[in-house]
């Protein structure tokens, strides 16, 4: 049923005039005329009769009008809720951004907002499906139709707490890493923190989460292979004696990886684009 009759029709009925209803709907008369017959066709109803001058709506007519205002106040409340829906920004986050930089992004962007965590390769496909605006990734997932922005270099390093290193020699050191490996991917890491693989370590604890890693980082269990700007956050808001450092016989396995925007290469880089890249090349790539 067309919506625009239906408020052809309430206009109708209100006013009780065609030429007054074309006036204020700005439609000619004959094409209100034609909307009319066109609706009792559809709804076998005899919504009007002629008055005089003007029209009179019939017993059905008054029954079908308060339908009608239901239809359009259903339709109203549904296309408001797309608006409001389609006002919240979407942006993916790779896992240790979701889980370092929320916060922060929140914070300063200050309009709400769904994060979401995604892995390789989901933030392509979720640009591309209409489920997120744009995405913040470290390995691409090069795909049709998705386009990068390049935002700086991120630094890795091997961090751990300095009681956690005391006393030790740093082959004897044992990390967390993650649980799964790249297969392939396009920038060549392999471990997914991105640890050289000519470089040996111990390995302590396996995770598929890096919020589980950081955790027994600050416990004191284990080291951890991350950006210098995730020990930066953390020993900001942690006592003396747990403060993170960096563990300097592990220079060799510094590296440095690319903290991307991935967009659709139809959209443009939006100011919402713009201020989230501007927060997080503050925060990663200092």
């Amino acid at each position: 049923m067309d919506t625009n009759r239906l408020k052809y029709f309430c206009t109708i009925a209100e006013v009780g005039s065609l030429t007054e209803a074309s006036k204020i709907l700005g439609i000619s008369h004959s094409g209100l005329s034609k909307a009319v017959t066109s609706l009792e066709e559809e709804t076998n109803l005899k919504l009007f009769q002629s008055q005089g001058r003007g029209l009179e709506i019939t017993e059905e007519g008054k029954w079908f009008y308060q339908k009608a205002l239901e239809i359009l106040k259903v339709v109203n409340e549904v296309s408001a809720g797309l608006k409001k829906e389609s006002s919240i920004l979407r942006i993916g986050l790779s896992q240790i951004l979701a889980t370092t930089c929320s916060g922060l992004i929140a914070r300063e962007l200050n309009q709400s907002m769904t994060l979401v965590e995604v892995e390789v390769g989901e933030a392509e496909q979720k640009i591309l499906n209409g489920e997120l605006d744009f995405a913040f990734v470290f390995t691409p997932s090069p795909t049709a139709g998705i386009e990068y922005l390049e935002l700086g270099s991120v630094r890795f390093n091997s961090y751990a707490r300095e009681d956690f290193i005391e006393g030790k020699n740093s082959q004897e050191l044992c990390f967390t890493v993650p649980a799964t490996q790249y297969p392939f991917n396009p920038v060549g890491y392999k471990a997914r923190d991105g640890w050289p693989l000519n470089i040996p370590r111990i390995q302590r604890f396996s995770v598929s989460d890096f919020s589980v890693a950081l955790d027994l980082l600050r416990s004191g269990e284990s080291a951890l292979y991350m950006p210098n700007y995730v020990a930066v956050l953390e020993n900001e808001k942690t006592a003396e004696k747990n403060k993170l450092v960096k563990i300097p016989e592990h220079k060799a396995a510094e590296s440095k990886r690319k903290l991307l925007l991935a967009k659709s290469s139809k959209s443009v880089e939006s100011k919402e684009m713009k201020k989230v890249s501007k927060i997080l090349r503050k925060i990663c790539c200092a």
